[in-house]
């Protein structure tokens, strides 16, 4: 299954999701406001390697235009 490109608007607003996000989640983990540590740790962890895949399937589409 080969995935879409992905413009540059749609990796802005991934950006800011994942920082809320991974911000909101190691800040829950170091206060241990809600749910265990290693789980909120876990999700920011993923939330940044969906990030990274965001940004290799930009790359990838900006090389193909050049």
């Amino acid at each position: 299954m080969k995935l879409k490109p992905v413009d540059l608007l749609t990796l802005v607003i991934w950006m800011i999701a994942v920082a809320i996000w991974a911000a909101r989640l190691v800040g829950d983990a170091v206060s241990g406001r809600t749910g265990s540590a290693g789980v909120n740790i876990t999700l920011a962890v993923v939330w940044l390697a969906s990030l990274s895949g965001m940004l290799c399937r930009y790359w990838k589409s900006r090389k193909g235009k050049k």
